[in-house]
């Protein structure tokens, strides 16, 4: 199994097209690699890359899946645990949704504000967050709510109810004072950097 590329960056796909990649040659060799087309910012041709595989093989095809660090590639992983999510699917997940606001809305169990904060339809949303279920005290330990979403998510839940889309609310409890404790304190806050726009 390839679990580890380092070499340099010959071929970067054009991100519009369907499963972006890029190839890395490391000793001669080209290895094509799918990547998030996210990441694709990151990556020009001619550049030395690190990256971090997934290798899927199939009875009639192989195929390597790129990461820029470990913590992205074990997520992607914990992705394929659920049900009827296979690589290309979890690979459209990341370029839908960043891993923080996945990680919060299990944690919190919440798929409705994963979808409304993601382009993620929202039958994908409860798919993936009931399918995580079982890895929601991990990710909570590990950290895995992002600070803004760290109890924030009834926050966010709240402004969608005064009218504000889950972006709007999410971006705007970012950017309040994060010493605010009192959630009454933290929506006015929310409510002043709205009022703003």
């Amino acid at each position: 199994m390839i679990s580890y590329l380092r070499g340099q960056v010959v071929y970067v796909s054009d991100i519009l097209k369907k499963n972006p990649y890029i190839i890395v040659d490391t000793g001669g060799v080209g290895y094509r690699v799918l990547m998030p087309s996210v990441l694709f910012s990151h990556i020009s041709e001619n550049n030395s890359i690190e990256i971090f595989t997934y290798m899927q093989v199939s009875e009639n095809d192989q195929e390597l899946y790129g990461f820029l660090d470990i913590d992205s590639l074990e997520f992607f992983k914990m992705l394929l645990s659920i049900s009827g999510i296979g690589p290309k699917s979890a690979l459209q997940v990341l370029e839908k949704a960043k891993i923080d606001d996945i990680k919060a809305a299990v944690v919190e169990q919440k798929p409705d504000v994963l979808s409304g904060v993601s382009d993620l339809s929202k039958k994908m949303a409860e798919k993936i967050v009931f399918g995580l279920k079982s890895f929601a005290k991990q990710l909570q330990a590990s950290g895995g709510a992002s600070a803004v979403y760290s109890g924030d998510m009834d926050l966010i839940e709240a402004l969608q109810a005064m009218g504000f889309r889950p972006d709007q609310a999410k971006e705007a409890l970012q950017n309040i004072d994060q010493t605010i404790e009192k959630s009454e304190d933290k929506i006015l806050e929310a409510l002043k950097i709205l009022g703003k726009k």
